[in-house]
């Protein structure tokens, strides 16, 4: 393919979980960019699965901002996740894209579960519940029910 005409946006991975944010769904998404750049090369990709490692939450409005995924939003995708996807379509032409080797591993130097998110996090729904399944939604907005 040709390089200098790109797809967009190049959501090079994407996590999704469909019982997050109270069941709305949740996803989050590394774009290709920030170091995630890449020409048709033969390459090595890592990428850290973290706070501050440019991960980008959808806020699944176009009319919204991606926004900086939070520590809870993750760890919440991770517990509920229902898909992953790898970008294969890099350009807006035709394009030979082959994946090999994809490994997933934890960090040695984090526990299990984040501390700040074991008891989950505030619902929309009623304020008095706790649960890692709210993560992701916002006690601000009125979410009506479908």
């Amino acid at each position: 393919g040709d390089f200098n005409y790109l797809n967009k946006p190049l959501d090079f991975i994407t996590l999704e979980c469909a019982s997050c944010n109270s069941g709305r769904g949740m996803r989050i998404v590394r774009f290709a960019d920030n170091g995630l750049e890449w020409d048709g090369t033969e390459t090595t990709v890592e990428v850290t699965l973290a706070v501050d490692n440019f991960w980008k939450r959808d806020p699944m409005n176009t009319a919204l901002p991606f926004t900086e995924a939070t520590e809870c939003e993750i760890a919440a995708v991770l517990a509920g996740l229902t898909s992953l996807k790898i970008l294969g379509d890099f350009t807006m032409a035709g394009e030979g894209v082959a994946l090999d080797d994809v490994s997933i591993s934890g960090r040695d130097d984090q526990p299990a579960f984040p501390l700040a998110c074991q008891q989950g996090c505030t619902c929309s729904h009623d304020t008095r519940f706790k649960r890692i399944s709210c993560c992701g939604s916002s006690t601000s907005t009125y979410y009506p029910i479908a």
